[in-house]
C-alpha cells in the first residue's frame, strides 16, 4: 500500500511495536482494535470509569432552564452520577491495589500517548496516585451531593446549585486522572468556575459575594501563571504529559531558562489557587455560603495546588530555589492560620482558618521535597475537614446532665472509673506527654522500618508531628479526666501508627522521582522549627485556664486583638479590590474572655 495513504503517526507506532494490524490496514476499526488488543493497553474499564465525571460536566454546562424545569429529576441524576463515579473509582482503586499486591501492571498508561499529538494530552493517566485521588474526590463529591439534597430542600435555587455542583464534581474527577498539565489546567479552571457560582449561591450577602469575587480574582491570576507554564512547555516540547516531567534531560529536552519559568509559574499558580498567605482572605468568608460548599472545596479544589505539585514532583528535581520559597510561604501560612484559628469563636470560621493552616503545611511538605507526606496529608485532611464542616451543626448539641447521671447510676463500675484523677501540671505533665509521644512515634517508625534521615525533611516532619501529638497528651494530662487521658494515649498510638503506615504506603505509590533536595541542614529548617514551636506554645497558652500576668499578658492581649481580626488581611484585600468595608467575625469584644 502506498505510504501516502497511511498517517505517519501510525507508521511510527507500527515500527516501534511491530503490530501487523497497523502495517496491513489503516481503517479506523482496525486501528481501534489494534490498540485495545495490545497487552499493554489500558483495559476498557478504565475508559468507562471517567464516564460519570464527563456526564456531570455536560450537565453542569447545560443551560439553566433545564435544571429549573426538571428540578427533582435533575437532583436525582446528579446524586446518582456522583454515586456511580464513586463506585467505579473504588473498584478501580481495589483493582489497582490487587495489581500491586500480585506484582501486575494493570491500569498502566495508554501506549499511544506520544503518537497521538494533541489528543494524547487529554488521555487519562491511571497510575496509583491518580486512582487514589479519584476515589477520594468522588467519594466526597457523592457525600456532599447527597447531603445537599436534604440541606437545600425547599430552596428555590437548589436546581442552580446542583447544576454547578455537577460541574464542580465532574471537573475535579477528571482533574484527578488528568495525564498532562494541559488537561489538568482546563479541568482546574472548570472546577474553579463551578465553585465560584456555588459561593455566589447567596449573592445578596455581601461577605459571600466579596469572598467569591476575591477567589475569582486570585484563581484567574493562577490561571495566567499556568498558561505561562504551558506556553513555555509547548514552545520547547511537544508534550506536557506528567510522565515525561522526570526526563528533562532526555525526552523533555528544554532549556534551563524555560525550565525555570515553568517551575516558578507552577509554584505561584499553586500558591494563588490554594489559599496561601496572603492570598487566603477569601476562604474564611466562605462561611456565608451553604455548608456543603465548604465541605466540597476539600474534594480536590482548595488542595489541588498540592496535588499538582505531587504530580509534577519529578520536574522539580533540579529546581531548589522555587521549592525553598514554597517552603517559606507554606510555613508562614501554617503558623499565621494556626494563630488566627485559635482566636475564633465561630466554629465554621475556625474550621476555615484551620484549612488555611493545613494548606500551608501541605505546601511546606512539598517545598521540603516530602511529596509522599504531602499526598498523605491531602487524603487525611480532605476526609477529616469535609466531615468537620458537614457535622459542624453538632457543636451546639449537648447531652443533658440528668441523662448522663442516669447512665452513670446504671453502671456503678463505670461511675468509679469516671471519678476524676489528680490533674498533672507543670513539668510533670510535659515530661509524661513527651515520653508517651516519643514512644508512640518511635515504635511506629520501628514497625515500618522507616529511617527519617533517609527521607526528605524526615526529622523536621517527625518534630512537627511530635508537637501536634504532644499537645493533645498535655491537655489530657492537665484535665484530670481519667477516661479522656486513657483515650488520648490510645489515640496517639493509633494516630502515630496510621500516619507512619500511610506515609509508607504513599511512598510506594507516589512517583518515585522525588527531588533529592532537602532543607534539613539549612538555616531555613531551624526557622521553620522555631516557628512551629512558637505556634505550639501559643495554642498551649490559649488552652490553659490560668491567664498570663505582667508583660506577657499585655503582649498576648495585643497579639490577640490583631489575630482575632485575621491580621486585617481580609480588609486590606477587599478594599484594594473595591469591596469596601468588610464585616469581620468575631469582633474585638471577644477580648472579654481574657
Amino acid at each position: 500500500m502506498d505510504s501516502r495513504h497511511k498517517p505517519i503517526i501510525l507508521l511510527n507506532f507500527a515500527a516501534q511495536n511491530d503490530d501487523p494490524l497497523l502495517t496491513t490496514s489503516v481503517s479506523p476499526f482496525n486501528i481501534r482494535a489494534s490498540v485495545f488488543k495490545k497487552e499493554s493497553a489500558v483495559p476498557f474499564m478504565t475508559w468507562i470509569a471517567i464516564t460519570p465525571g464527563l456526564l456531570l460536566v455536560v450537565l453542569g454546562l447545560l443551560p439553566f432552564w433545564h435544571s429549573r424545569r426538571w428540578m427533582p429529576s435533575w437532583i436525582r441524576t446528579v446524586v446518582g452520577l456522583s454515586a456511580l463515579q464513586c463506585l467505579l473509582a473504588v473498584a478501580m482503586l481495589l483493582a489497582r491495589a490487587a495489581s500491586l499486591l500480585t506484582g501486575g501492571q494493570a491500569l498502566a498508561g495508554p501506549p499511544l500517548e506520544s503518537q497521538l499529538g494533541l489528543f494524547g494530552e487529554f488521555m487519562p493517566q491511571w497510575d496509583a496516585t491518580a486512582v487514589t485521588m479519584l476515589a477520594l474526590v468522588s467519594f466526597i463529591g457523592w457525600v456532599v451531593s447527597r447531603y445537599s439534597s436534604r440541606y437545600l430542600a425547599g430552596d428555590p435555587n437548589q436546581g442552580r446549585y446542583f447544576r454547578w455542583t455537577a460541574l464542580t464534581v465532574g471537573a475535579v474527577c477528571l482533574m484527578a486522572t488528568a495525564g498532562s498539565l494541559l488537561a489538568f489546567a482546563i479541568c482546574w479552571a472548570l472546577a474553579s468556575l463551578g465553585v465560584h457560582h456555588l459561593l455566589m449561591h447567596y449573592s445578596d450577602r455581601k461577605p459571600a459575594s466579596a469572598a467569591a469575587w476575591t477567589k475569582f480574582t486570585f484563581s484567574r491570576a493562577g490561571d495566567i501563571c499556568l498558561i505561562v507554564a504551558l506556553a513555555a512547555l509547548l514552545g520547547e516540547s511537544a508534550s506536557t504529559r506528567f510522565a515525561s516531567f522526570g526526563q528533562i534531560a532526555g525526552d523533555l529536552d528544554i532549556s534551563g531558562m524555560t525550565s525555570s519559568v515553568v517551575a516558578w509559574s507552577v509554584i505561584l499558580a499553586a500558591c494563588l489557587k490554594s489559599a496561601q498567605f496572603p492570598f487566603h482572605s477569601w476562604l474564611p468568608q466562605t462561611i456565608e455560603t451553604p455548608t456543603p460548599v465548604s465541605a466540597l472545596m476539600h474534594a480536590g479544589i482548595v488542595n489541588a495546588g498540592g496535588y499538582l505539585l505531587v504530580r509534577m514532583n519529578g520536574f522539580f528535581a533540579e529546581h531548589t530555589a522555587p521549592l525553598l520559597l514554597l517552603a517559606v510561604i507554606g510555613a508562614t501560612t501554617a503558623v499565621v492560620g494556626g494563630v488566627i484559628m485559635s482566636t475564633q469563636s465561630s466554629i465554621k470560621r475556625s474550621l476555615a482558618y484551620s484549612t488555611v493552616a493545613q494548606m500551608g503545611f501541605m505546601m511546606l511538605q512539598c517545598g521540603l521535597g516530602a511529596f509522599s507526606a504531602a499526598f498523605v496529608h491531602i487524603i487525611a485532611h480532605s476526609l477529616y475537614k469535609a466531615h468537620a464542616f458537614l457535622s459542624s451543626g453538632n457543636a451546639v448539641v449537648d447531652v443533658p446532665a440528668p441523662q448522663a447521671q442516669q447512665f452513670v447510676d446504671r453502671f456503678p463500675r463505670l461511675a468509679a472509673w469516671l471519678r476524676p484523677m489528680p490533674s498533672i501540671d507543670g513539668w510533670k505533665a510535659a515530661l509524661l506527654s513527651s515520653l508517651v509521644t516519643l514512644t508512640c512515634l518511635g515504635f511506629a517508625l520501628w514497625i515500618f522500618q522507616l529511617d527519617p534521615a533517609s527521607k526528605p525533611a524526615g526529622w523536621l516532619l517527625c518534630y512537627i508531628a511530635f508537637l501536634a501529638f504532644m499537645s493533645g497528651a498535655l491537655r489530657a494530662a492537665r484535665s484530670g479526666n481519667r477516661p479522656a487521658f486513657a483515650f488520648t494515649l490510645l489515640a496517639i498510638g493509633l494516630l502515630s501508627a496510621t500516619y507512619v503506615g500511610s506515609y509508607w504506603i504513599a511512598d510506594k505509590i507516589v512517583a518515585p522521582a522525588n527531588p533529592p533536595t532537602s532543607l534539613a541542614s539549612s538555616a531555613v529548617t531551624w526557622l521553620i522549627a522555631l516557628a512551629f514551636l512558637g505556634l505550639f506554645l501559643w495554642q498551649l497558652n490559649m488552652q490553659t485556664s490560668k491567664p498570663a500576668t505582667g508583660s506577657l499578658a499585655e503582649l498576648q492581649s495585643r497579639l490577640y486583638v490583631h489575630a482575632v481580626n485575621g491580621f486585617y488581611v481580609e480588609a486590606i484585600w477587599y478594599r484594594l479590590l473595591g469591596f469596601g468595608r468588610v464585616r469581620v467575625q468575631p469582633s474585638i469584644s471577644s477580648l472579654e474572655q481574657f
